[in-house]
């Protein structure tokens, strides 16, 4: 009997229905908490590829000046 209540999209609304019941005052909480997550995770990825980027012309200059030595 509450195998088929269960299954199926039936399953999925009425789990989503309970959890919007019992801890639907945490749920603003938690998106916010997220979305900070992933205003972080942004800075973080745009702050190691700017740090990648300078160390790449650091590498390249220092690769001309050598060629420059040499001549």
């Amino acid at each position: 009997m509450f195998r088929t209540l269960f299954e199926g999209p039936v399953g999925i609304i009425l789990i989503l229905i309970i959890l919007a019941v019992f801890f639907g005052p945490k749920l603003p909480g938690a998106a916010k908490g997220i979305a900070q997550s992933i205003k972080v995770f942004k800075k973080e990825l745009s702050s190691d590829e700017k740090k990648a980027d300078a160390k790449d012309s650091a590498d390249a200059k220092s690769s001309d000046d050598a060629k420059s030595d040499e001549k």
